[in-house]
C-alpha cells in the first residue's frame, strides 16, 4: 500500500496523536532565542528544524561567537572554505551562519 494511502495518526487513534505538539514546543524551548531563526531557516531550506536545533547545540552550544580550535566558527561552527561556498559574509551572524550550514 502506498504511503499516501495509509492516513495519519488521528485517523487511527493512537495514543500517541499529539506528540508532534509537544516535539515542537520542546525543541523550541531548546533552541531558546534562536528558535524562530531556525524555524524560519530550516523552512526555507526545507530540513527539519530539529535538526538544525540539534546540530547549533552540538556544535556551539547555541553560541554565534564560538570558534573552534580549528577555526570553525559561528552557530553552526563554519569553516572560512564553505562558508564562502554558501555566501556567508560574516560567520558571527547568526541569520547567515545558519542559512550557510542548512544550504551545506
Amino acid at each position: 500500500m502506498p504511503f499516501s494511502t495509509w492516513g495519519t495518526v488521528a485517523d487511527y487513534g493512537c495514543p500517541w496523536h499529539g506528540w508532534r505538539r509537544s516535539r515542537d514546543s520542546a525543541w523550541k524551548n531548546e533552541a531558546g532565542q534562536f528558535a524562530e531563526l531556525i524555524e524560519a531557516t530550516a523552512r526555507r531550506h526545507g530540513v527539519d528544524p530539529v535538526l538544525l536545533m540539534a546540530m547549533a547545540a552540538v556544535e556551539s552550544n547555541f553560541d554565534p561567537f564560538a570558534v573552534s580550535s580549528k577555526g570553525a566558527c559561528g552557530i553552526l561552527q563554519l569553516i572560512p572554505a564553505t562558508a564562502e561556498r554558501f555566501g556567508v559574509a560574516d560567520v558571527f551572524d547568526a541569520s547567515q551562519n545558519l542559512d550557510g550550514g542548512a544550504g551545506y
